[in-house]
């Protein structure tokens, strides 16, 4: 008796989850060694500041990285509760999924042994991890047609055999960029200055409506048209952390902010003078 499409999706998610962990240990291999994209990303850091040509604050670009069970879970969120209304993740072989300030790739390889997205994407400014990133590729496109057997990657309407997802690394910064195609964008924002931070705020509101924005330690705020729709302390990079998962409306959809925006004025006004509490403080993780 053939299944039905539904049974096929729930067949899929289950050898996916199960085969994930093992999926990306074989295409990441020794890329896996500790302390590299940090050890990379220092000397880089360092390297550029002492020649001055550095574009952010050598801390803005501190190395962090992201865990795959935390990954994993938090797209199943998104594909289980939140991206039925808006239809994403809910189509096997569809979908953009975009990593921003995305190192060594490790993240976009979560996400594409995670989930059956067509594309997906890093952005990363440091030259040494994205060169590191571009041997990840190669070993993904060698590899992961194998790791990901077909038995994973069978559509749920009609069975026929899913591409595994398009990896992609650009050399670029993000400040500027157009995430308009995406349907699910990360940031591990965690250690981003504020400058860095509005940069990375104002490429992800580049999102369409209905596309979800999951950030580290940094709440998208209502201005930009988000919604936050989960938080969850998972563990990324050795330590637990807040990470948020929000949603892009159409602009001005979730209405004006409570009091026309007078109420936030008056705090950064009033609680300097009271002491122990600077505007600065109020405003820092906006």
């Amino acid at each position: 008796m053939p299944i039905t499409a539904e049974q096929r999706r729930q067949l899929n998610r289950k050898r996916r989850d199960g085969r994930a962990a093992e999926a990306y240990a074989a295409i990441l291999g020794d890329l896996d060694a500790p302390m590299l994209g940090a050890c990379i990303s220092l000397k880089e850091r360092e390297d550029t500041k002492k020649a001055g040509t550095m574009a952010a604050p050598a801390d803005a670009l501190r190395y962090t990285e992201c865990s795959l069970p935390a990954l994993q879970r938090t797209l199943g969120k998104i594909q289980d509760k939140y991206g039925e209304s808006s239809g994403r993740l809910q189509e096997d072989g569809e979908g953009v999924f975009y990593d921003l300030g995305s190192g060594l790739g490790k993240a976009c390889l979560q996400a594409a042994v995670c989930y059956p997205f067509e594309a997906v994407v890093g952005i990363e400014v440091l030259e040494g991890l994205h060169t590191m990133a571009l041997e990840l590729k190669q070993r993904y496109d060698d590899k992961a047609p194998e790791a990901l057997p077909p038995s994973q990657r069978r559509s749920e309407d009609d069975n026929r055999l899913i591409d595994v997802p398009e990896l992609e690394f650009r050399h670029t910064s993000f400040a500027g960029a157009d995430l308009g195609e995406a349907d699910v964008a990360f940031c591990h924002c965690a250690a981003f200055d504020k400058h860095t931070l509005k940069e990375a705020q104002a490429a992800l509101a580049t999102l369409r409506p209905g596309a979800f924005a999951i950030t580290v330690t940094h709440e998208l705020p209502e201005r930009l048209d988000f919604e936050t729709v989960d938080s969850e302390i998972l563990e990324l990079d050795g330590c637990r952390t807040l990470v948020f998962i929000s949603k892009k409306h159409p602009p001005g959809a979730l209405g004006p902010p409570p009091g026309g925006g007078s109420k936030g004025l008056l705090l950064l006004l009033v609680l300097p003078l009271l002491g122990g509490v600077s505007g600065e403080n109020i405003v820092g993780g906006v």
